[in-house]
């Protein structure tokens, strides 16, 4: 006889590892889900939960073979079908992933989970015909609304095929977002957290403010709750109360563009006060909670951690980024303090009502104020210089081999593959063209997209193909080891390098880079070179671009004379305080016109 968990009494230690799992406790989850697997080998709950654990774990070697087997078992429970596509995804196998997700979604029509991984499955295969064809039919026969935002950006692919599929892509998810509507009915806010959002957005070259704004509106009006006011006016303390709060205050981007603006606040004036969406402790978040005032983790519930931040009194709510998790995206709806901002942390604009300020810098936006300011929802913030503290990376050299051809011109362009807009591709290929000795230099950050962008890339120049050179994914330390053999560090155009930028400055590297005309997501390089006042390596087009890049992988000359420049001007990057005292000076300023 088939062992089912529903037949003992076991569910309470089921239920004890969803709990841990959500709490991001998977060493112990997996302890319980060990034993429940051996006891109820068939029972298809236990597979999905102990699957979860072990894919959190990094085992997708247990995880894919246990799941498959319990599917041939329980072909028709839904979320046999999605772990295994989801574990599919995780191991890079797109096709077999997009078969997985399609028979989840027979086995449970209307679910938003389901026809969100189908969708963006099918879109990151090239399959957009028929993933907007089912977006049209799961969106007609939805059972949980605070899904139908999510599908339409599932449609978006992280790594476009071409151009046009790109362009395909952005009009359906533009044409869906128009179509959100006013949903049918209200849900409680809890139910939003497991909806992902549309980050990837960010990542297609162009405005989103009205996207942004429908999303928004779509949110309130599913769920009142989340804009209310809790803020009970100015503080009146002798130093004005700054609250960042944010998930990656931790060895993340945010976490490293962060650190330095709450160690670096002028404490006569300010009380500074951290807080986490979850508990972190690397070198940065226990080097960040060193330097706050305050620290405190969130509670997990959205009404109880709005009474904790409004309990706090602040004056000044900074979020360091909005649209990268949904629980701070879904807090910042709420007014919470009396000046409530958000920063570059992901460089686009809420939408949200109750942000009122988007801080920025004036390198990192067009020079045409008003322009500018079209792209935000919030008021735009030109800061002089561009708002972080820098601080140089702690290094130790160590031995690392990444077999490359003697003499080769090593061109490394250390972004994440949606960081490749498909019109950059051109560049990449012309300067591989140009330069006989060059070759492209790639990282595999993600098992899915790489090969995505690698056959783009190969498809359109087979006579560079070989030329093209991917390394797996690397550590810190090994990073820091391929920026130092670069003769060349090619930014992405659309959206830029920040820290990575950053980091390759500190070892001397000459980045070169295209700013976008508009859009701050594909101008934070240029606006570090501005800072440093060094500007030969800032492109005017394309073809500029691929030009600065042959010379300097060509002529080792001027790139010694470019790379002694960067290092000479470096200073005005690192441990400089002028992004702090222009930040200073707008918390002052906002704070006074409340």
């Amino acid at each position: 006889m088939v062992r089912r968990m529903s037949d003992f009494d076991d569910r309470s230690s089921l239920d004890q590892a969803k709990a841990l799992l959500a709490a991001g406790d998977v060493a112990r989850a997996r302890a319980i889900l060990d034993l429940l697997a051996q006891r109820y080998p068939d029972d298809a709950e236990t597979a999905v939960m102990y699957a979860s654990a072990l894919m959190r774990a990094g085992d997708l070697a247990a995880a894919l073979p246990f799941i498959q087997r319990v599917r041939a078992v329980a072909p028709t429970y839904p979320a046999i079908h999605l772990n295994e596509g989801l574990c599919l995804l995780a191991a890079g196998q797109l096709d077999e992933a997009v078969a997985a997700f399609r028979a989840a979604v027979a086995a449970k029509p209307g679910d938003g989970r389901a026809a969100y991984h189908a969708i963006r499955t099918l879109s990151a295969s090239g399959a957009l015909d028929e993933a907007i064809a089912l977006h049209r039919a799961a969106s007609a026969d939805l059972t949980n609304p605070e899904y139908l935002p999510s599908l339409a950006g599932a449609l978006l692919p992280d790594v476009a095929h071409s151009l046009a599929h790109m362009q395909q892509a952005r009009d359906a998810y533009e044409a869906a977002i128009a179509n959100l509507g006013v949903p049918r009915t209200t849900l409680s806010e809890q139910r939003l957290l497991s909806a992902p959002g549309s980050f990837f957005a960010a990542y297609q070259g162009v405005s989103n403010r009205v996207q942004n704004g429908q999303i928004a509106a779509y949110y309130a009006a599913l769920c009142p709750d989340l804009v209310q006011s809790l803020s009970s006016g100015p503080s009146h303390a002798p130093r004005l109360r700054v609250g960042f709060v944010s998930a990656h205050l931790k060895n993340h981007t945010i976490g490293k563009l962060t650190r330095g603006l709450i160690a670096e606040l002028d404490r006569t004036r300010f009380e500074v006060c951290v807080f986490r969406v979850k508990a972190a402790d690397d070198e940065i978040a226990r080097f960040t909670d060193a330097r706050a005032d305050h620290v405190d983790v969130l509670p997990a519930s959205l009404a109880e951690a709005r009474a904790m931040l409004a309990a706090a009194r602040l004056d000044i709510l900074l979020y360091t980024d909005i649209g990268m998790e949904p629980f701070t995206s879904f807090l910042s709806f709420a007014r919470l303090a009396p000046v409530q901002c958000v920063t570059w942390g992901h460089p686009v604009t809420t939408g949200h009502p109750n942000i009122d300020y988007f801080i920025s810098g004036d390198a990192l936006e067009n020079a045409d104020a008003a322009r500018a300011q079209s792209f935000y929802s919030e008021t735009l913030v030109r800061l002089a210089v561009p708002p972080t503290y820098l601080y140089p990376a702690r290094h130790s050299p160590i031995d690392a081999e990444f077999a490359f051809p003697d003499g080769a011109t090593l061109y490394v362009c250390p972004q994440q593959p949606a960081k490749f807009h498909p019109s950059f591709d051109v560049a990449l290929i012309e300067i591989l063209r140009r330069d006989a000795n060059g070759i492209l230099v790639l990282i595999d950050m993600f098992a899915l997209l790489t090969p995505i962008l690698l056959r783009r890339l190969r498809a359109a120049a087979p006579d560079i193909a070989s030329r093209i050179h991917v390394v797996p994914r690397l550590d810190q330390a090994r990073f820091y080891e391929l920026l130092k053999e670069a003769h060349v560090v090619l930014d992405t155009t659309h959206f830029s390098g920040g820290v990575s930028s950053a980091e390759a400055f500190e070892f001397g590297k000459a980045v070169v880079t295209l700013p976008h005309p508009d859009l701050m997501a594909g101008r934070v390089t240029a606006a570090y070179y501005r800072q440093m006042g060094v500007e030969r390596c800032i492109a005017r087009d394309l073809d500029d671009y691929v030009a600065i890049a042959v010379r300097l992988g060509s002529d080792a000359a001027y790139r010694a004379e470019t790379e002694a420049a960067i290092v000479a001007a470096r200073n005005r990057l690192f441990l400089n305080t002028d992004g702090v005292r222009a930040l200073e000076a707008f918390f002052v300023d906002a704070a006074a016109r409340v």
